[in-house]
């Protein structure tokens, strides 16, 4: 499973992993709460991810963390690693932006 982490919990978490799921990625827009809260449009957002980051870690989950490169973040790549490590990431993904849909429109801004 793929998420934001937003609308996750640790009760969600488990019973996911109870259930046989055998892997959640927690998606990221920024190393720092100022410009990810930004770009996820919510002033909670970093904060909720990292919950999620460390709670997907404490479930036994492989914690696997993705990171959207644009514009915006592409300064913070050394940030990045940093905050994965930090976060005891066993993955990172870093991806690059696919310009469709909402993308795609606010390309320029």
């Amino acid at each position: 499973m793929i998420t934001s982490g937003l609308g996750l919990t640790e009760a969600k978490v488990n019973a996911f992993r109870d259930a046989g799921l055998d892997h959640i990625q927690v998606s990221f827009q920024a190393s720092d709460s100022e410009l990810n809260n930004a770009v996820a449009g919510s002033r909670k957002a970093f904060e909720q991810k990292l919950a999620m980051a460390r709670a997907v870690k404490e479930a036994g989950y492989p914690m696997v963390l993705n990171f959207v490169i644009h514009r915006h973040n592409i300064h913070q790549m050394n940030d990045i690693i940093s905050l994965c490590e930090r976060l005891g990431a066993d993955y990172v993904e870093l991806a690059t932006c696919q310009y469709y849909g909402w993308a795609f429109e606010n390309r320029e801004g």
